[in-house]
């Protein structure tokens, strides 16, 4: 596909370096933008992006032409809002999976996001709307709900966090338990 990636939420510098380096692999995109409803952010840049608007704007983009990203992650609560607020302009959602990250054998919905040093397992299931946030770990069967967004825990030691069950420490937190979409 040409044309726009939209990244929903400047809050997420990393999101937007993962959908860079997405985008030199595999070019599949023309432009990438970020969008972000604090009008004072208007015109920055992360990492060479431009923030050009708010979430609006998409109800501005011709159908066909753009994919999104829905890059809020802070709670999960504001990641379902966001992504109910995007979805509403019927544009696709984008995956955004690091290269290196092996995904033989796991079913992945369209709409994920899995950061570098992710370990997912033969036979895990990820939802759609969730993120794998750098060195979390999705156990073999394990099966993660719409919206989850885990974390690797214990402050930067390793150890990373895991979903299915949470691991001490971790930070894994789920919407619901459905099949990917």
């Amino acid at each position: 596909m040409s044309g726009t990636l939209f990244l929903c939420g400047a809050g997420n510098s990393e999101g937007v370096r993962l959908a860079l380096a997405t985008n030199a692999e595999q070019g599949r995109w023309d432009r990438l933008a970020v969008l972000d409803d604090d009008p004072q952010r208007r015109g920055e840049k992360l990492l060479g992006v431009e923030i050009v608007g708010g979430f609006d704007v998409l109800g501005e983009a011709r159908p066909g032409t753009v994919e999104v990203v829905n890059l809020v992650a802070r709670t999960t609560r504001g990641r379902a809002r966001a992504r109910e607020k995007i979805a509403s302009f019927g544009h696709p959602f984008a995956p955004l999976v690091q290269a290196s990250v092996d995904t033989g054998g796991v079913h992945l919905a369209r709409d994920v996001t899995v950061y570098h040093n992710v370990i997912l397992s033969p036979d895990a299931l990820v939802a759609a709307g969730s993120v794998l946030f750098m060195g979390s770990m999705v156990g073999q069967g394990a099966r993660l709900g719409q919206g989850c967004v885990v974390a690797a825990g214990g402050g930067g030691g390793g150890g990373g966090g895991r979903a299915g069950p949470p691991a001490p420490g971790s930070k894994t937190r789920c919407t619901s338990a459905r099949e990917p979409r």
